[in-house]
């Protein structure tokens, strides 16, 4: 469904369409409140500059970082200089393409004492902080991450708290909302990792020294050797648990 959206939002943007993709894209933020180019996209619906820069911050917030565009002449409108687009915009050349709407909340609704495009939609609010414990906070987390869809997500939700199904949703959008750095893809760092795998090898290295020497019937003195055989072991040891601390617990 978010696809469909996004891409139904992309079309009626192309035909200059900025009521309908503004309906697409609230719709779309609403359901997935970390999809920072649907952000940025909403951005470009509004001709209101608090409301446009609003959008733009949310889509940087979520990771969304537009490719650098050509500066346009004076001589071009924006789409939302554009009056005419939002009096009386194009019909959609395939009207099959046009994905149905679900019904629009009571934060969509259009106020009919506002004129123009700025006050035909509001923002949707920002969905409440979630008090969670850490533990239920990594399942959330683990749901949104896995491939299920958003009625699954919610099913699961609703077994685990026992809530209603707008709570549910209302746990999910929070997470996803005020916790996106728990939903990037996780990264190692490679050069501590290397770092341990050098110091893993140099341990081994010195135990093995150590053990040949231990052993060696010419050896006179055998407690040099002994403790050069620990020393590599207890450097061997360390830096391999360090390794797994790191592929456990990434950046």
């Amino acid at each position: 469904m978010t696809t469909d959206l996004f891409q139904a939002a992309q079309q009626a943007l192309n035909q200059q369409n900025y009521q309908l993709a503004q309906q697409h894209l609230i719709t779309l933020v609403r359901a997935n409140p970390s999809h920072g180019e649907a952000w940025w996209q909403l951005a470009q619906t509004f001709d209101d500059p608090q409301k446009r820069q609003d959008c733009l911050d949310r889509a940087q917030r979520h990771g969304y970082q537009p490719a650098a565009q050509a500066i346009e002449p004076e001589s071009v409108l924006l789409p939302w200089e554009q009056a005419d687009a939002w009096v009386s915009p194009p019909a959609p050349n395939s009207p099959a393409a046009v994905v149905a709407m679900p019904p629009l909340a009571s934060a969509q609704t259009p106020n009919p004492s506002a004129s123009g495009a700025s006050h035909a939609f509001q923002l949707p609010a920002a969905p409440p902080y979630p008090q969670l414990k850490p533990a239920d906070l990594n399942q959330i987390v683990k749901l949104l991450k896995s491939n299920a869809d958003r009625s699954q997500q919610i099913q699961a939700v609703m077994g685990i708290f026992h809530c209603s199904a707008e709570h549910a949703d209302l746990l999910l959008q929070g997470v996803a909302y005020h916790y996106p750095q728990l939903l990037r893809p996780v990264k190692i760092d490679m050069s501590r990792f290397a770092l341990e795998l050098i110091s893993v090898i140099i341990g081994l290295g010195l135990a093995l020294i150590g053990g040949f020497l231990l052993f060696n019937p010419d050896t006179v003195r055998r407690r040099w050797p002994l403790r050069l055989f620990f020393i590599g072991l207890f450097i061997a040891v360390s830096a391999g648990l360090r390794m797994i601390m790191l592929t456990r617990n990434p950046s």
